[in-house]
């Protein structure tokens, strides 16, 4: 599955905005920072969904883009199903103060998350 990210350039960075998916909107300090915060945004919020038991709100994307902003498609897994996880180990290691990355919980899962190129 792919999504569309709109960057808008500043005086400080790039605003990255991933109109399909209500509220997930970003920045970064360079383009490419930028758009890895935006699938780390996007990625949060299907996880956020899904933990949730409700589906993941996607939405028709803009048919137009505004003058002066650039589009860069973002590939990822969002659109496999998930199985399910059991939350107790993350839990545990969070109070112990240990973060678990959510790509070595999902792989070990037998869950693909490589990043497809376009």
């Amino acid at each position: 599955m792919s999504v569309r990210a709109l960057l808008r350039p500043g005086p400080h960075g790039f605003w990255v905005e991933v109109p399909a998916l209500p509220g997930c909107a970003t920045w970064g300090k360079t383009r490419d920072l930028a758009l890895e915060s935006a699938y780390e945004v996007v990625e949060r919020a299907v996880e956020a969904y899904r933990a949730m038991g409700v589906p993941v709100p996607w939405q028709p994307e803009p048919a137009e883009v505004p003058a002066g902003v650039e589009v860069e498609s973002l590939h990822a897994y969002w659109d496999e199903p998930l199985p399910p996880i059991d939350c107790r180990a993350i839990d545990e290691a969070h109070a112990r103060g240990e973060y678990l990355d959510l790509e070595d919980v999902l792989r070990d899962y037998g869950v693909d998350v490589r990043r497809q190129e376009p």
